[in-house]
């Protein structure tokens, strides 16, 4: 099966409250990892959680802190569910250290079909008073992957970059929501490569990315190679 973004959706509201939570348009689909992508702004990180009403098991894959560090920072994480329920589905994402009013949430979340559900890799940047990022170089293990980039800004609007050095595609990129992702599906293994995504003014900003693996699937005439009839050495002879 190939790797498919089924659906994606987000919350950049920025309540201040926790949880904060997003729903999916359409049902789930069993068997799909989904993805949520986390803007905080708490004083001090704690051990975040998410979680959904399919009752689907979150880890925690990365983070990234956006400058300055401390009050007035602000954290991007990324979470996912493998191997995921079907049915209507509301994420939430639980904030241990809510530091109220100046506190702002948001979520961003995406469910792929033709996964593993395995997490091959990640990679991260951060800066202060910058156009774009570019993260620290990061190496796939898997022949088929899809790496999804997600950044945090000082109220702008983010756009895509590029993943490997090819242009990535855009999933939710809301103008004026300071935050943003975008993807690429992998068809080979990469090698010291990077993910950039840009902003629209030149503002302190983080970025996390994350790369998850699908079956490696043979071609056509390998299959045949593996499967075709075997002929041994030496002939049979018929008697007459």
């Amino acid at each position: 099966m190939a790797i498919a973004i089924l659906q994606h959706n987000n919350n950049h509201a920025f309540a201040t409250t926790t949880p904060c939570t997003e729903a999916f348009g359409n049902n789930c689909t069993a068997g799909s990892t989904i993805l949520c992508f986390t803007y905080s702004q708490p004083t001090s990180l704690g051990a975040d959680t998410v979680t959904d009403t399919l009752l689907n098991t979150y880890a925690h894959a990365v983070q990234a802190n956006m400058p300055p560090t401390g009050a007035d920072s602000a954290w991007a994480q990324c979470f996912y569910a493998s191997n995921a329920s079907a049915g209507a589905n509301t994420v939430s994402f639980n904030e241990v250290n809510n530091s109220g009013a100046s506190d702002k949430l948001g979520v961003w979340i995406v469910e792929i079909s033709g996964l593993t559900g395995v997490l091959d890799t990640t990679a991260t940047a951060t800066g202060t008073t910058v156009a774009a990022l570019t993260s620290s170089a990061f190496t796939t293990t898997n022949q088929n992957d899809i790496v999804v980039a997600f950044i945090i800004s000082a109220d702008t609007t983010s756009s895509v970059g590029s993943i490997a050095g090819t242009t990535g595609t855009t999933l939710d990129n809301p103008t004026g929501a300071a935050c943003g992702n975008e993807y690429r599906v992998l068809s080979t293994i990469q090698t010291g490569v990077t993910a950039k995504m840009n902003i629209s003014t030149s503002a302190n900003a983080a970025l996390v990315v994350v790369a998850f693996s699908a079956p490696n699937i043979k071609p056509e005439e390998e299959l045949w190679n593996v499967n075709k009839p075997q002929f041994f050495d030496p002939p049979i002879t018929i008697w007459q």
